[in-house]
């Protein structure tokens, strides 16, 4: 009697921490800010990896995932701990990356992947970014640091002039060649949604980057004989760009999310809608 009233109270006790992991999700990773409206369902279809960044949960030691992947984000060192920016009323709450060694580290899982060596998935990437630089800075990367065949895909902007121009790289599985899509030029010190998606189909014209809801995407590019993408077990880090050296974000990063689909240009507009009024 005694064996299953202590077998009663673990069941009890594990029911009861589950029951807290999902109202912690569901209260902390809601969107709860000022000026956010609901979103349409739609626009969660898919999701792997949803990041609203509402929450200083743990004090910057997990980043919940809001995602039915339930892929948390971590702490990759005591020392790159971006700064949590709480919402004040006017702005959502956020993370404020430095520059210098700030950076949130997601591990490695299957979903976050899209290549198998012969043949591409598709996905999608969505961010608000406000940078207090218009250099070179990283919002979503996948693969080690060194020549881009140890990467998979990066999602950056690189500098043009006094302008950074979005870029969505995708890393060749064998040999050191990647195509990229590039986006419109932007300025630093305002709050931007950037969105980079792709087709799956192995070659640049499949790739598209939008800004603030719209299509801007340029003149797309390649280096070599593209074949697919390299799936790494490399962790996903937001902030830090690991293609060629390490490059950190200076400024501010919200909402990161990565689907495994491609978004439509009418997905993109109502996720661009639903959180823009928190991001003025």
């Amino acid at each position: 009697m005694r064996r299953c009233s202590v077998i009663a109270f673990l069941i009890l006790a594990a029911g009861i921490a589950a029951a807290q992991d999902v109202y912690r999700r569901n209260f902390y990773a809601t969107e709860l800010q000022a000026g956010i409206e609901v979103e349409d369902e739609q626009t969660f279809t898919n999701a792997v990896l949803k990041l609203p960044f509402n929450y200083d949960f743990d004090a910057g030691t997990n980043y919940l995932d809001a995602s039915e992947a339930v892929n948390d984000g971590t702490q990759a060192t005591a020392n790159s701990r971006p700064t949590f920016v709480e919402d004040d009323g006017t702005v959502s709450a956020h993370y404020d990356f430095d520059g210098t060694d700030d950076f949130i580290e997601v591990p490695d899982n299957d979903a976050l992947s899209f290549g198998d060596r012969t043949t591409d998935s598709p996905f999608s990437i969505s961010a608000w970014i406000d940078m207090d630089s218009a250099d070179t800075f990283q919002v979503f990367g996948k693969g080690a640091l060194g020549a881009p065949d140890t990467g998979e895909y990066q999602f950056y902007t690189g500098s043009g002039g006094n302008l950074g121009v979005p870029f969505l790289v995708l890393l060749d599985a064998d040999e050191n060649n990647y195509i990229f899509g590039r986006g419109a030029a932007l300025s630093a010190g305002a709050w931007v949604h950037l969105v980079a998606t792709y087709d799956g189909g192995g070659t640049e014209s499949g790739i598209a980057i939008y800004t603030n809801g719209v299509d801007a995407t340029g003149t797309p590019g390649s280096v070599g004989s593209y074949t697919a993408m390299h799936n790494t077990t490399d962790p996903v880090t937001i902030g830090q760009r690991t293609l060629f050296s390490a490059v950190y974000a200076n400024g501010a990063i919200d909402d990161a999310r990565i689907y495994n689909r491609e978004l439509t240009a009418a997905e993109v507009q109502a996720i661009y809608n639903a959180t823009v009024g928190a991001h003025p």
